[in-house]
């Protein structure tokens, strides 16, 4: 895959992920957690991406996971009907934990 295609694609996953996450439904009708999309890794071969998030409050991280990974699927059909690829790339979600680090230095007292 050229490195453009590569690019764009990765950018097409990040706005639709971003797009379906923006108000993630909760079965029993609680406020749902804030869910961004922080990063997107692609595979060489585009068949699989880790699409990585950041939840707020951070104690609702592990329900912000799971309303993620129930998305997954929808999201999939979604690439699979927007994209010219033979294939949808499988996809997983895990939390950024870059992300998270920066954010806990950001936050803690200067010396």
């Amino acid at each position: 895959m050229k490195p453009e295609r590569h690019d764009r694609l990765i950018l097409t996953i990040k706005r639709l992920a971003a797009e379906f996450l923006e108000r993630p439904k909760t079965a029993t009708g609680t406020p749902a957690p804030l869910i961004t999309v922080s990063n997107v890794d692609l595979s060489g071969n585009a068949q699989r991406a880790t699409i990585y998030l950041t939840v707020f409050p951070d104690e609702s991280e592990a329900l912000g996971l799971r309303l993620a990974e129930a998305a997954r699927g929808p999201l999939r059909a979604e690439l699979q009907t927007r994209l010219s690829l033979k294939r949808a790339p499988y996809l997983e979600v895990a939390i950024d934990e870059r992300e998270k680090k920066r954010r806990s230095k950001n936050d803690a007292p200067a010396r």
